[in-house]
């Protein structure tokens, strides 16, 4: 896979992405920085930083959201986890969202992306292995799943899962709540969005 093309429409992609507040629009300036200007953006050995994907997964009302208990942070956050030279990212959101969730079954909305956010992930161990400090440019998109689904927890990498109300989660120990208030706000915006006009793929049952 040719990463360099797919970094090229990553940066026309993001040039396009609309910033929903000045903060966002910081950070989509500090992630168009970091793409025109370094290599191996989807490899974690770039030890500056490297792109991430992860996704904000809403039940079928949108009433829901679903978050993990990460162990190496120690807080509750959205699913998501490293590109690993994965170009794709929406593939990239869903198979870790899989993994730390156990569920089967999920719809990315639209591979639109959701939200924008710069992280500073600062020194641990992971595996046995000193991790140093470095950024995650991460990429956010939206998925839906039915909250019926049996959820299993993947034990190394995390020691909850749990579906919360978005009154729940504001009331969460979580390092980037002023990002998961933002994407909540979105979240609720595409809710409505997709009412006011339902696709015939999703409306429509066979």
């Amino acid at each position: 896979m040719n990463t360099n093309s797919s970094k090229k429409d990553l940066i026309e992609h993001i040039k396009q992405y609309a910033p929903y507040d000045n903060t966002e629009k910081i950070e989509k300036n500090r992630f168009l920085n970091f793409l025109e200007n370094n290599q191996n953006v989807y490899s974690r050995q770039n030890l500056t930083g490297h792109l991430t994907a992860s996704s904000w997964i809403v039940n079928q009302d949108f009433s829901q959201a679903l978050l993990i208990h990460h162990n190496i942070y120690n807080c509750w956050a959205p699913l998501g986890g490293h590109a690993d030279n994965h170009t794709n990212l929406p593939e990239v959101a869903i198979q870790e969202a899989k993994e730390e969730s156990g569920l089967n079954e999920l719809t990315l909305i639209n591979d639109d992306i959701l939200d924008l956010s710069v992280m500073l992930v600062q020194p641990h161990q992971k595996r046995g292995k000193h991790v140093p400090l470095h950024l995650h440019f991460d990429i956010r998109y939206l998925l839906q799943a039915d909250n019926n689904q049996p959820l299993k927890i993947a034990e190394k990498e995390v020691s909850a899962v749990k579906w919360f109300s978005t009154d729940e989660i504001t009331k969460l120990d979580i390092d980037i709540m002023p990002v998961v208030k933002r994407v909540i706000k979105k979240s609720l915006a595409n809710k409505y969005r997709k009412l006011s006009n339902p696709s015939p793929k999703h409306s429509l049952k066979r």
